[in-house]
C-alpha cells in the first residue's frame, strides 16, 4: 500500500507536504492573478481603441454635417452655385489668367464694361484650343452682329472662300 504524504508519525514529511501544497496554491493564485491582469489590460486597450474610433467617427460625422450645412446655405442663397458649367459656357483668358465659366449674357455684360473684346481668347468644352472671341460663331451676338451660325452660313454661301474673320470685318463695318 502506498503511504499518504501526511503521515502523523513523520513530522518532517508533513511539513514538506504542507509547504508543497502551499507553494502549488500560491503558484495557482499567482497565475490566476496575472491572467486577470492580462485580461484587464486587454479590456482597457479595447476600451481605449473604441473610444478613439468613436471619437474619430463623431468628428467625421460633424465634418459631414458642417459640409452639408454649408452646401445647403450656398444652394439656398444661389441655386446655380454648385451646378457644373454648361457646355455653352465659355472660359476667357484675360491678363494671363483664366476666368469663367461665363454664359453669353455675362459675356455681353463684360463687353459693355469693356472687359471683353473681340481679341479676348475664349475656350469652352468641345473646343480644341483657345481662340479669339471674333472667331467663335456663338459669340458674334455679343459683339452686336446679330444671328450667329445661320447668318454666317448665309454669308458664306454668298462669299465662298472667305473666312469668319472676313465675315466679322464685314459686319463690323455695317
Amino acid at each position: 500500500m502506498g503511504r499518504w504524504i501526511y503521515e502523523p508519525d513523520d513530522g518532517f514529511g508533513s511539513v514538506i507536504g504542507i509547504i508543497f501544497v502551499l507553494a502549488i496554491a500560491v503558484a495557482i493564485i499567482y497565475i490566476v492573478f496575472w491572467i486577470g491582469v492580462i485580461v484587464l489590460i486587454g479590456y482597457l486597450i479595447y476600451l481605449i481603441v473604441n473610444y478613439f474610433r468613436n471619437k474619430n467617427q463623431k468628428e467625421k460625422e460633424l465634418e459631414e454635417e458642417r459640409k452639408r450645412k454649408y452646401v445647403d446655405h450656398l444652394t439656398k442663397n444661389n441655386p446655380q452655385t454648385l451646378l457644373p458649367p454648361l457646355p455653352s459656357d465659355f472660359f476667357v483668358f484675360i491678363n494671363n489668367k483664366k476666368y469663367g465659366p461665363y454664359n453669353i449674357t455675362e459675356l455681353s455684360q463684360m463687353r459693355q464694361r469693356g472687359q471683353f473684346t473681340e481679341d479676348t481668347l475664349v475656350w469652352k468644352e468641345g473646343m480644341e484650343q483657345w481662340t479669339e472671341a471674333r472667331s467663335c460663331c456663338e459669340l458674334l451676338s455679343v459683339f452686336g452682329i446679330g444671328k450667329t451660325e445661320i447668318s454666317f452660313q448665309e454669308w458664306k454661301k454668298q462669299n465662298p472662300g472667305k473666312s469668319l474673320n472676313d465675315f466679322y470685318a464685314t459686319k463690323r463695318k455695317n
